[in-house]
C-alpha cells in the first residue's frame, strides 16, 4: 500500500474479498507500528493499493481521524440533466470506520418510463427502472437486507471530481466533491 508514493505496508485480502491494514503510532503487542517514513496525510493525499484500488483523501466531513469508533466520510454529488425535462442526482459516499463502505445512488424524476443503463466514466454499472416518471437505484459494498439496495460492482470506477455519470439516452452529469459547511 502506497500513501503519497511511500510504501507503508501490505494489505492482505481474504477469500471474501475483505482486507484490513491498521497501523498505529503506539501499537499494542498484536498491532503493527506506523512506519517511521509514513507521510503526513492531508486533503489531496493519495492512496494506492496496487492492483486493487486507488483514491485521494479528502478533508474529513465528520468524526476525528484516528479516534476509536469515529467515522470519516467523503461525498461526491452530480446533478444530472439532458435535452428533455428529466433531471436527477447521483451521489457517491465513502465511509471509513472500522471498515470501508462505498455507496452509490441515482434518483431521477420527470423521465419517460423505461429501463436505462447507468454508466460511470463510460463503464456500465447497472440499470435504473423509471415508473410513473420516477426511479431510484442504490448500490453498496455492504448492502442492507433491503432488496432495493444492490451490491456495488467490484469493477466500480474510482470517483473523483469530474468523473461522469450517464443514464444512457436520458441525462448525464459530473461528480464534484461535497464540501461540508462548518
Amino acid at each position: 500500500m502506497l500513501v503519497d508514493g511511500v510504501n507503508v505496508g501490505q494489505l492482505v485480502v481474504n477469500d471474501l474479498g475483505k482486507g484490513k491494514l491498521k497501523l498505529k503510532s503506539d501499537p499494542d503487542v498484536d498491532e503493527v507500528a506506523l512506519p517511521a517514513n509514513f507521510p503526513n496525510v492531508s486533503d489531496g493525499s493519495t492512496i494506492l493499493i496496487q492492483g486493487l484500488l486507488q483514491g485521494t483523501f479528502g478533508a474529513p466531513t465528520s468524526g476525528i481521524a484516528g479516534g476509536e469508533g469515529d467515522e470519516t466520510e467523503s461525498e461526491f454529488l452530480a446533478d444530472l440533466t439532458g435535452a428533455t425535462s428529466a433531471k436527477g442526482t447521483a451521489k457517491f459516499q465513502i465511509k471509513i470506520d472500522r471498515d470501508v463502505e462505498k455507496e452509490f445512488e441515482v434518483e431521477i424524476e420527470d423521465a419517460v418510463d423505461g429501463t436505462y443503463n447507468v454508466k460511470v466514466n463510460g463503464l456500465l454499472v447497472g440499470t435504473i427502472t423509471i415508473t410513473d416518471g420516477e426511479g431510484k437505484v442504490e448500490f453498496s459494498t455492504d448492502p442492507d437486507p433491503d432488496p432495493d439496495q444492490l451490491t456495488l460492482p467490484n469493477d466500480f470506477p474510482d470517483i473523483t471530481d469530474g468523473v461522469t455519470v450517464e443514464i444512457e439516452g436520458l441525462i448525464q452529469g459530473m461528480f464534484a466533491t461535497v464540501v461540508p459547511v462548518a
